[in-house]
């Protein structure tokens, strides 16, 4: 009877422990979900703030402030950070501002 008692009562503590710990696992599940998501949304609003700031490049290149040169490096620098599905390989899609940013890069800028 002593025995069984104590089997019992390891049992209980096992079933526990194995509960808590399931639970454990779907809190850690839930935590990698929301930094997954948080980090998605970082990205998100990077992505639109580096597309914000090449719709202003373009912006001043079509109002002639800037040097298409110019307007070119920024760009092709500044794509560079896109991150996630947004990301583009700017050589193979804009082969003319990347020929021209591979020609002017090492040119001198400013006065």
């Amino acid at each position: 009877m002593n025995v069984t008692l104590l089997a019992i009562a390891g049992a209980v503590i096992i079933i526990a422990l194995a509960s808590y710990a399931g639970y454990l696992l779907l809190q850690l599940k839930k935590q990698k979900e929301l930094q997954l998501k948080h980090q998605k949304l970082a990205i998100d609003k990077r992505n639109a703030n580096i597309f914000d700031n090449v719709h202003t490049l373009c912006q001043a290149g079509i109002q002639g402030q800037c040097d298409l040169s110019e307007i070119s490096i920024r760009v092709y620098c500044i794509m560079d950070y896109v991150q996630g599905e947004n990301r583009v390989n700017f050589d193979e899609v804009y082969p003319a501002i990347s020929e021209l940013y591979h020609i002017v890069k090492d040119m001198a800028r400013g006065e």
